[in-house]
């Protein structure tokens, strides 16, 4: 949790990478993901999942209300395109009926990305909040259990832990 965009993480969006190296990146960092019931590495993991169950519904009602604000804006600009649309029609202004009709179709669309986004925050806000306290409960226990129980040292290498050749030529979704 802490620490997810760091200055490495700018730097890579900033830097303008290949295809190549962005999915390769892409790819080791989806298979470094901490998992489910995944031992914590150090206190500084444990503390970012602590602090997971406040961070996470927080951004998520902040980005719902940015958005349904955003909402409520372009609504009131497609109205108001609609009404500049209709006066011109009045007037016998096609071009700036088509151009008011276009702005109001822009302005309407973008109303409904918004209001989507508003959706999908409110409800990653409500089911982030239990995922995340179970979270902390599942690392935990596999933490108290991996802590108590010693691993040989021939151990077979799981599959997600093993070494494997990264093909970006033929990287699809099935990669990731």
């Amino acid at each position: 949790m802490l620490y997810l965009i760091g200055e490495k993480e700018v730097n890579d969006i900033f830097e303008g990478r290949t295809v190549a190296e962005n999915t390769r990146r892409a790819i080791t960092t989806y298979r470094n993901r901490p998992g489910f019931f995944t031992p914590y590495k150090n206190g500084y993991e444990f503390a970012g999942e602590l602090i997971a169950p406040g961070v996470y519904p927080l951004a998520g009602i902040v980005t719902a209300g940015f958005s349904a604000f955003a909402f409520v804006a372009s609504a009131a600009f497609c109205m108001g395109a609609l009404l500049v649309a209709a006066g011109s029609a009045l007037f016998s202004a096609p071009k700036l009926r088509d151009n008011a009709l276009q702005f109001a179709g822009y302005a309407l669309f973008f109303s409904g990305i918004a209001l989507l986004t508003t959706a999908i925050s409110a409800l990653l806000a409500i089911i982030s909040f239990p995922h995340s306290i179970l979270s902390v409960v599942t690392r935990s226990v596999a933490t108290v259990l991996a802590a108590g129980t010693a691993v040989p040292e021939d151990a077979e290498i799981l599959h997600y832990e093993r070494d494997v050749d990264i093909n970006e030529d033929r990287c699809d979704l099935r990669c990731i």
